[in-house]
């Protein structure tokens, strides 16, 4: 009786770790959004974040660009949003675009 009970509970944890998918995690991290300031220069200043392999940059709405770190200077009413690229894409999804920011130089 014993051993029959040793094996049913055997069993249910075999499945339940099966079910789990063997107690692994798939699910992949979404980065942040980066965070980012223009200088008075018009100068872009990133936040540094873990698992980047580079930024999408799009000025004024036209193409987007990839940029392994970002140095930028913006003209005048230039407009811009970044997004971050994962380094590891099986654990870690891209961000989300940041918000829009327009640089005025004064």
């Amino acid at each position: 009786m014993k051993k029959n009970l040793d094996m049913l509970i055997l069993f249910l944890l075999l499945l339940f770790l099966v079910g789990c998918g063997g107690g692994s995690s798939t699910e992949k991290i979404k980065l942040d959004a980066p965070e980012f300031e223009i200088s008075k220069e018009g100068f872009v200043v990133l936040e540094k974040q873990e698992n980047i392999a580079g930024y999408i940059v799009i000025i004024n709405e036209g193409e987007e660009q990839f940029f392994d770190k970002v140095d930028l200077k913006l003209n005048d009413q230039d407009t811009i949003k970044i997004k971050c690229v994962a380094k590891n894409q099986e654990l870690y999804i891209d961000s989300d675009f940041s918000d829009i920011k327009i640089y005025k130089q004064i």
